[in-house]
């Protein structure tokens, strides 16, 4: 089961099910060595895109030498990727409750410079 949509649970915080209880109950668990589907739930979806861009100037004056600035930017697009609770030990407490968001460096956009002067 796939989760790609948001809902407000029973409690009012956005959480990946209607029914939390119904969803964590609906998964069949297996006894070691056994066959089985394994946990059937896949939390929010993930996806982040980063940009890089670089220029090199040469110095003419001098061969070989030339400065390089690069930027790069993490999570260019500023989508939020976010994390929700699992159930442990049988119990439902908040089992499907977004809690955070999740990410390289945070989830959030980031922007990088750098300015390299090779020789």
């Amino acid at each position: 089961m796939k989760l790609d949509i948001m809902r407000n649970g029973p409690d009012g915080f956005p959480n990946a099910f209607r029914d939390p209880a119904d969803a964590f109950n609906s998964a069949v668990s297996t006894a070691p060595g056994g066959v089985g589907t394994g946990f059937p739930f896949y939390g929010p979806s993930f996806s982040t895109v980063d940009l890089g861009l670089n220029k090199r100037f040469p110095i003419r004056r001098l061969e070989g030498h030339s400065i390089e600035f690069r930027t790069t930017a993490y999570n260019a697009l500023n989508r939020a990727n976010f994390s929700y609770s699992q159930a442990s030990a049988g119990t439902i407490t908040g089992f499907g409750r977004i809690q955070s968001t999740v990410g390289p460096r945070g989830g959030a956009r980031e922007l990088e410079f750098a300015l390299r002067y090779e020789f």
